[in-house]
């Protein structure tokens, strides 16, 4: 895989690590009932290893069986090692949820990291928020927005 370095990108008001970070917060938007924080806390997840999730959605139960959960964003193919072992932890420590999304919002792969009975069950989904018919047209419009500077500007 090629190391690409990541862009800035603000998206309302918040600097994003990242264009595929901004396109996902553009994509977030359209869900209703729901909240999402951007790196909002860092987690000390035991044998010198922290880690900062991207996003932590809190939402209405009926969009998900889990109304809080924490989801982790890379480009297609870059899931290493160490972020999926990132994730099965954090999932083990928060006893939550957590996705981990590689791709874009209209293309993307999703591996769910779920705690379940003292022990992390692994899933995987293709496209996963395209099940949701009425998200269809946003994601699109997320994945295909073309950011005009670092600190583009959407409204």
């Amino acid at each position: 895989m090629t190391n690409i370095k990541s862009l800035e990108t603000k998206y309302k008001d918040i600097i994003y690590r990242s264009q595929l970070e901004a396109r996902w917060a553009m994509f977030f938007d359209c869900i209703e009932n729901k909240k999402i924080y951007y790196e909002e806390k860092i987690f000390n997840l035991g044998d010198n290893i922290w880690y900062l999730p991207d996003f932590h959605f809190v939402c209405d139960e009926n969009l998900w069986d889990s109304a809080d959960f924490f989801i982790e964003i890379k480009p297609m193919g870059g899931a290493t090692k160490l972020a999926i072992k990132k994730c099965k932890r954090l999932a083990s420590f928060s006893k939550t949820l957590v996705m981990l999304i590689q791709g874009f919002p209209n293309e993307h792969k999703v591996t769910f990291f779920e705690y379940n009975e003292d022990k992390v069950v692994k899933k995987k989904a293709d496209n996963f928020w395209n099940k949701f018919e009425n998200l269809k047209e946003h994601a699109e419009r997320a994945s295909s927005y073309h950011f005009t500077s670092r600190f583009d500007k959407i409204r």
